[in-house]
């Protein structure tokens, strides 16, 4: 019977280790010395077993990343209205990217628009340069994202569209969580 068991333990152990599982075989003081198994039946048992474990675990990998995803964007929502660091360095990243304009008018969602224009008012001519500036609502930006328009060009910078790009190299395994980038702050769009 050890040896039988020790075998069963080697083996498994193996294979579920090639699925990222664990696999430990515990033995009783009750057990008896001598058993009649069918060993193909077992075999069959402790694969069905394996496999099952390793698709429950994908599984539940897919739905802690969907539940920490939807998360992370209620949370960029609603950080451009209760965060002014950031709502200013969103600004300060856009306007880097736009070449010297005459003027420039910051696109917000209609949600974001009260946040965006208390911090312009308070801090508008630091935070664009002294450049004039004109606040208007855009429908078409998801709530958290902001654009900056010039004559020439307009930069967006859209929180969606990070955490999408994030959220697809975890789901297809191109990106271990350890390896992911911590969150940003949104990387701009030039439109």
């Amino acid at each position: 019977m050890p040896r039988f068991l020790y075998d069963i333990e080697m083996r498994w152990s193996g294979r579920a280790s090639e699925r990222g599982l664990g696999f430990r075989l515990t033995r009783s003081d009750a057990l008896p010395e001598w058993i009649a198994v069918d060993r193909v039946a077992l075999e069959r048992l402790l694969s069905s077993l394996t496999a099952a474990r390793a698709e429950f675990q994908r599984e539940s990998e897919r739905e802690l990343l969907a539940l920490s995803m939807g998360i992370a964007r209620r949370l960029l929502r609603a950080e451009l209205r209760a965060n002014d660091a950031a709502l200013a360095g969103k600004l300060a990243e856009l306007l880097g990217c736009l070449e010297r304009e005459s003027s420039i008018r910051v696109l917000a969602n209609p949600d974001d628009l009260a946040a965006v224009d208390a911090l312009l008012a308070a801090e508008g001519k630091r935070l664009l340069d002294g450049l004039p500036f004109q606040l208007q609502p855009d429908p078409r930006l998801p709530a958290g994202s902001l654009a900056l328009e010039g004559d020439r060009a307009r930069v967006e910078s859209i929180a969606e569209d990070e955490l999408a790009r994030l959220e697809a190299l975890l789901l297809d395994g191109s990106l271990d969580a350890a390896d992911a980038p911590p969150a940003p702050e949104d990387g701009p769009h030039g439109a």
